[in-house]
């Protein structure tokens, strides 16, 4: 990170930073692309909501990690969750690039508490979070708080994430799913889904160029 970049994001108010967070949250009653509903994966990462085991889901690029997470944010909203009390983060937007190291993302939940004022626990998600410096120690202490609750959810496409190294990285407290991009019958469905033919196109073309 080069200095005026660091500057930057050290002196960005903190109101500003929830404002990018907002455009990308549940709370307003927002509407975004859900991609192709993979209940798949989707229903068994929610099975295991409850308790305090980090939600790891790991994969290549393109994957469609970032889809089931949102997906698993609105499927939490729609089983009764208050949507202020979920907090999603995408660590590769630009707009979220003040996020740099894990005490600016414990700022940024202290903020996000005082603004938002949840009451009960807490549900974070984390994409791309690699791109944090330090985010085991954050996920580790935010997992394992017994004065507060929280849950979190993370994904990311680094190889440590990939690797036997999470393990260590996590203490062993955390349940793993790896994410594979779709199979030919997801393709089918996607295909006949009112307007979904020319984002599998979009899709497609995205693999290739990577």
């Amino acid at each position: 990170m080069d200095e005026n970049s660091y500057l930057c994001a050290k002196y960005l108010a903190m109101d500003e930073k929830l404002a990018r967070l907002r455009k990308y949250n549940l709370w307003d009653s927002n509407s975004f692309d859900w991609g192709y509903i993979r209940r798949d994966y989707t229903d068994k990462i929610t099975d295991f909501v409850g308790n305090r085991l980090i939600k790891v889901l790991v994969g290549q690029r393109r994957s469609g990690k970032s889809y089931i997470l949102r997906q698993v944010v609105r499927q939490l909203i729609a089983q009764g969750v208050k949507p202020e009390n979920t907090l999603l983060i995408n660590r590769e937007f630009t707009d979220i690039d003040f996020l740099q190291t894990c005490k600016d993302l414990d700022e940024l939940i202290k903020s996000y508490k005082k603004a938002l004022n949840p009451s009960g626990k807490i549900y974070i998600f984390i994409d791309e979070v690699q791109l944090i410096e330090g985010w085991e120690k954050f996920i580790n202490s935010y997992s394992q708080d017994y004065a507060e609750s929280y849950e979190l959810f993370i994904c990311g496409s680094t190889s440590k994430l990939l690797s036997g190294e999470l393990a260590t990285l996590l203490s062993g407290r955390f349940v793993g799913f790896e994410v594979f991009p779709y199979i030919h019958r997801q393709h089918r469905e996607v295909l006949q889904g009112a307007g979904a033919r020319e984002k599998l196109r979009r899709r497609c073309r995205l693999h290739r160029v990577h």
